[in-house]
């Protein structure tokens, strides 16, 4: 396992009180069952569903929104009604999770989203060529290097407190990775004119490399 891209990201020193669950969860690509998620029982469903999370996507994407900071991530469990003692533990397995596959450790990603919603092909893609790189490797930190951002964007991002490419996959997460969401809220937010359908599309490819 590689070094994780910030020290506010470390992990390993949080509670694992389910290895076994563990082993099978950090197999595969991400699954979508919160229940899939070591510390996650019915109560704590039932707690995400009140906080309108639903999916192993959103709740991995809340833990993106936060730069992936195991502390944040824990206290906002806690504060949302998780089942009490299991925060560290549900917080360790989606950092490790995460810190796999976003590093490109996972195999071959599947030819098809996990669902019809989040299919992406048909949006516009004005930047082919640096789609290419983006593509490649593991996910990147900076938010210029997607397609179809450019420095207004990245204005607008850091206005919407989106500073990190960590922060911006993890919105998109939070829609269930749904592109006409993500193009609605990245119009919202006046992300460049004309652009939103590119950096949506990128996005979505990206993650689906990563994560499927």
């Amino acid at each position: 396992m590689g070094d994780l891209p910030e020290s506010h990201m470390q992990y390993a020193g949080l509670q694992m009180r389910s290895e076994s669950r563990l082993v099978d969860f950090m197999s595969g690509p991400l699954q979508r069952d919160l229940e899939c998620l070591p510390g996650c029982g019915p109560a704590s469903v039932d707690a995400m569903a009140r906080a309108e999370l639903f999916t192993l996507d959103q709740i991995c994407g809340k833990f993106m929104v936060f730069d992936r900071d195991p502390t944040l991530m824990v206290q906002w469990l806690e504060d949302n009604g998780f089942a009490a003692g299991w925060s560290e533990t549900a917080t360790h397995a989606i950092a490790a999770k995460l810190h796999n596959l976003l590093a490109g450790m996972a195999s071959d990603s599947s030819d098809e989203v996990p669902e019809e919603h989040m299919k992406y092909a048909g949006l516009q893609m004005r930047s082919e060529t640096k789609l290419v790189d983006f593509l490649s490797g593991p996910l990147q930190r900076e938010l210029t290097g997607m397609p179809g951002c450019g420095p207004a964007s990245v204005k607008a991002l850091n206005t919407a407190e989106i500073f990190t490419m960590d922060q911006l996959c993890g919105k998109f997460m939070m829609f269930d990775r749904d592109p006409a969401l993500m193009v609605q809220w990245l119009e919202e937010i006046h992300f460049a004119a004309g652009w939103a359908e590119t950096a949506t599309h990128a996005l979505a490819a990206k993650l689906h490399n990563l994560l499927d």
